[in-house]
């Protein structure tokens, strides 16, 4: 009696399993690594599959059929990682792609005690993977619409720049001559920022050390005598958010503006200095000529960046508190110095 017991409990417990085996919604299957004469592996046997398999697969009836016969695309490096698994225990997980059915699965396949038995779960991944190729579509059609943006803008500010500087070229010289020329270099500041944006790896970034260099030049080749004044650069490596870098390149236009209408003579030689360090998680902006750092007083109240001033000391201003920066300015008889501290955006490591 107690061994029809155990008979009927063990037919019963079978039954279940095979129930829960069936119910899965995972496919899954049990198979056995075939190996030739000399021991070295040439095909596997599949022993056992459930109903979601095929659903998973297009493959029907395959138990007790191999590798090989199942497909015709039969993949030697699959067997060897078949083999990894059946003979020496790796667990293994990677994705394949079902030409059959075009779905994309998730497989996980691990041994089992019998000797060179192993199972495998397929998990149906073609839905995320259909995401993921939908997002990187919209993302690289959103890259392709901003490059046009950026071009057209820069486009744009291009022909402004053309046009403000023919109309201050036909002024006389006076205080509104002056007045449209700074207005013409602040349109080409953002000119140059949206061509490093055109021709930036990254979308949205820039790299600060070029974009400022070509600022600065810009701004000396536009108000002094050529060669005249000379421009040191050193700047580190740094990639900069468009929303920091237009402030920035705005920043360093008036900047080099005061320190080349108010530290040299119409005719002076001088050079002036132009650096940008990342310290931490801030950047340090460093412009210093090496002028006669004594200005008059008129000059100096519209040159000094904390004073009541002019419309540039307002500007100046008023970019530091977009940076969400600090300005210091000092003055000597050997020149006078600007430095702009200001936290570098957390949006670009």
């Amino acid at each position: 009696m107690n061994k029809i017991a155990s008979d009927t409990e063990a037919t019963v417990a079978a039954a279940e399993l095979r129930e829960a085996f069936d119910m899965l919604d995972q496919g899954f299957g049990i198979c056995e690594l075939l190996l030739d004469d000399d021991g070295a592996p040439r095909d596997y046997r599949v022993l056992q599959v459930n109903p979601r398999f095929a659903e998973l697969t297009g493959i029907e009836d395959v138990a007790g059929r191999r590798a090989r016969e199942l497909d015709a695309d039969f993949d030697e490096t699959r067997l060897a990682a078949v083999a990894r698994t059946a003979l020496q225990g790796e667990k293994q997980r990677f994705e394949i792609h079902t030409k059959r059915i075009d779905r994309w699965l998730d497989v996980y396949m691990a041994p089992l005690a019998a000797p060179r038995h192993f199972f495998f779960v397929f998990t149906d991944i073609t839905a995320q993977r259909t995401l993921e190729r939908d997002w990187k579509a919209a993302v690289e059609t959103a890259q392709r619409l901003l490059a046009e943006i950026n071009h057209r803008v820069m486009n744009s500010l291009a022909m402004i720049h053309s046009v403000v500087s023919f109309e201050t070229r036909r002024l006389d010289p006076g205080e509104g001559k002056e007045a449209l020329g700074r207005v013409g270099q602040r349109i080409r500041a953002l000119g140059e920022l949206y061509r490093q944006l055109n021709a930036g790896g990254e979308d949205g970034f820039v790299e600060a050390g070029e974009y400022l260099k070509e600022v600065a030049f810009g701004v000396v080749a536009a108000l002094s005598d050529s060669g005249r004044i000379r421009v040191n650069v050193d700047c580190d490596t740094i990639l900069l958010d468009s929303r920091q870098a237009v402030p920035l390149g705005l920043l360093l236009n008036e900047l080099m503006t005061n320190a080349l209408k108010y530290a040299f003579g119409q005719e002076e030689p001088g050079v002036i200095e132009l650096t940008l360090k990342e310290e931490g998680g801030n950047c340090l902006l460093h412009v210093a000529d090496n002028g006669s750092g004594i200005l008059e007083p008129a000059a100096m109240r519209r040159a000094e960046p904390d004073s009541g001033g002019g419309l540039g000391a307002h500007l100046i201003r008023s970019f530091v508190i977009q940076l969400g920066g600090e300005i210091e300015r000092r003055t000597s008889g050997g020149g006078t110095i600007f430095e702009v501290r200001f936290p570098k955006s957390a949006a670009h490591p």
